[in-house]
């Protein structure tokens, strides 16, 4: 009996251990479960808040005023945002605060206001985009188009 007794003692004693480490399982099972719970709210917080800063853009009107260093420009928000890396899609994208000029409603940007018209010519048709024939104009341009995170038409420049 004792041999017996033995046995079902160390049975017992393998129950146990194996339901301890079930139970440990568990709790880092729930740890972690808490855990992704906790982050999938922050990240649903934190895209709840880009969202709600996304639809910011819709209050642009959709003729955006620039004033380019000192060159006036009026074009429209899905000129600017057409190529969403560059930085004026990220500009207008509606993650970033902007303050329009109180005067006229403008966004300022510092930069060349002569070379601007080529850079919203490109944007607005990359496809059927001329490259400018002086010399000069294109090296400047090809400034801008880096400044603006415009690689096809830095791309477009190099040819």
């Amino acid at each position: 009996m004792d041999a017996l007794q033995k046995k079902f003692l160390d049975l017992q004693e393998a129950i146990q251990s194996n339901m301890t480490e079930i139970s440990n399982a568990k709790d880092a099972l729930e740890l972690q479960r808490e855990d992704s719970l906790m982050r999938i709210k922050v990240e649903r917080r934190l895209l709840e808040e880009e969202k709600s800063q996304m639809t910011e853009v819709m209050k642009f009107q959709t003729k955006i005023k620039l004033d380019v260093g000192g060159y006036k420009y009026t074009t429209s928000l899905a000129t600017l945002t057409s190529i969403p890396d560059s930085m004026l899609g990220a500009m207008f994208s509606g993650r970033f605060p902007l303050e329009a000029d109180e005067s006229d409603g403008s966004f300022f940007v510092d930069r060349d206001g002569s070379l601007f018209k080529h850079v919203l010519n490109y944007m607005r048709d990359p496809v059927s985009f001329d490259a400018p024939m002086d010399r000069e104009v294109a090296r400047d341009l090809m400034r801008e188009a880096k400044y603006f995170g415009l690689q096809g038409l830095s791309n477009l420049l190099e040819d």
